[in-house]
């Protein structure tokens, strides 16, 4: 069980292949959910940070048609299974996915009108320092979404923590008007804290 958790964490090998497989089955009602939370318009950059099998890159990547989605992942095997799913827009100079770290995000000042993060953010191992790279490649004005989904025990009271911590540590990191949206899927309830630069 402990190896499986792993794999969810940072998929590696053909068991992560599998994980990412999973993740693409189950998460595309969530991925849009948090794209649609972005207000993408044609001519926007996007950063996604921690974006598994690329779906919310593929939806975002048909939003902004004449911009540019980047992402950043941790893990190998999810760069692969996302270039995979997004290769026409990578062909194209429409996507560009990396392997990477929150901590030190690989693009200039003021590169990025928003970034997203879906599941992924407590998974960061400096939230502090991540958050600062994300104002730093963010545009005035631009936008951070953080998407978070408990996925077991009592999920109310873990929804509800999030809806508190999630704006406090934008508001922390330097992000004005942070607020809170939510949705249920699948009967879970998600979170998303958005703020702006």
């Amino acid at each position: 069980m402990q190896t499986l958790s792993a794999q969810f964490h940072k998929p590696t090998g053909v068991m992560g292949q599998v994980v990412g497989w999973v993740l693409a089955a189950e998460n595309r009602d969530r991925n849009t959910w948090a794209v649609s939370l972005l207000d993408v318009q044609s001519h926007h950059r996007i950063l996604e940070i921690g974006f598994g099998p690329g779906l919310a890159i593929e939806v975002a990547a048909r939003k902004a048609v004449v911009g540019m989605v980047a992402g950043i992942d941790h893990s190998e095997v999810m760069v692969k299974q996302a270039s995979r799913r997004n290769s026409a827009a990578i062909r194209e100079g429409r996507v560009n996915l990396r392997l990477g770290d929150p901590a030190l995000i690989p693009f200039e000042n003021g590169f990025f009108n928003s970034v997203l993060t879906v599941n992924a953010f407590h998974m960061w191992e400096n939230q502090a320092k991540g958050l600062s790279e994300v104002l730093r490649v963010l545009k005035p004005d631009g936008k951070i979404v953080v998407v978070e989904q408990p996925v077991s025990g009592d999920l109310e009271a873990q929804a509800e923590a999030v809806r508190i911590e999630l704006p406090a540590k934008l508001a922390q990191a330097g992000f004005r008007s942070a607020q809170v949206e939510n949705i249920t899927l699948k009967r879970k309830p998600v979170v998303a804290a958005i703020g702006l630069k």
